[in-house]
């Protein structure tokens, strides 16, 4: 199975009432204590935001957004505060 057929699983319980001792859940298991290359990334990049951002992290930001919410990459204005707030506050909430 790949990532995606897990997290959907996941999502719908599937998991849940699974053997414990089954091949599937095995995989299950290690599959979640894998960690997250994007979440590690996130970490270190909402660690170093204050009230300014780099534009290498800006980019990082973007990036991710596009990836996890489905869209294609767009540079948001900077100017747009709230805007970024939200799409920092939506990628604390997806990757923490």
């Amino acid at each position: 199975m790949v990532d995606k057929d897990f997290t959907q699983l996941e999502k719908d319980g599937y998991f849940l009432n699974l053997d414990k001792r089954s091949k599937e859940f095995r995989e299950y298991k290690e599959w979640k204590e894998t960690p997250n290359p994007d979440a590690i990334l996130w970490s270190e990049v909402e660690q170093r935001i204050t009230h300014k951002i780099s534009r290498q992290d800006f980019k990082i930001v973007c990036e991710l957004h596009a990836k996890y919410f489905n869209h294609k990459y767009n540079e948001i204005c900077t100017c747009n505060k709230k805007l970024l707030r939200k799409w920092i506050e939506e990628l604390s909430k997806k990757l923490s």
